[in-house]
């Protein structure tokens, strides 16, 4: 993740199983305002990650156009962000129950 964090001007990004320090620790003050501006294509798989791990991700990459993610919450934690500028979503969730409550957070996928 620290590599990351350099990379500003980043457009596409395909992540498997990010860790945020050499150690696997995670330090939410470090990036909590940690984002891609110019991020137009993410693929990542954050089934693994601890929640708060995954919803700074999830702020993180939220200006993305085309999303593929495989994640998973723990108990009710769904605090997803907006998405949006997402026109493409390919979504693995393990808590089937959950995506109906997440796509209020996808605006532009209801477009007509």
């Amino acid at each position: 993740m620290e590599l990351l964090y350099g990379c500003p001007l980043l457009e596409d990004l395909k992540a498997d199983g990010l860790q945020y320090a050499h150690d696997g620790t995670f330090c939410k003050d470090r990036f909590k305002n940690f984002y891609f501006p110019k991020l137009v294509r993410a693929k990542i798989n954050s089934i693994g990650m601890e929640m708060d791990s995954s919803i700074i991700l999830l702020k993180a990459i939220s200006n993305v156009e085309f999303l593929t993610i495989s994640i998973k919450f723990g108990g009710d934690d769904y605090a997803v962000p907006e998405f949006p500028h997402l026109t493409h979503l390919t979504l693995t969730l393990r808590q089937k129950h959950l995506v109906l409550l997440m796509l209020k957070n996808f605006p532009k996928l209801f477009k007509v």
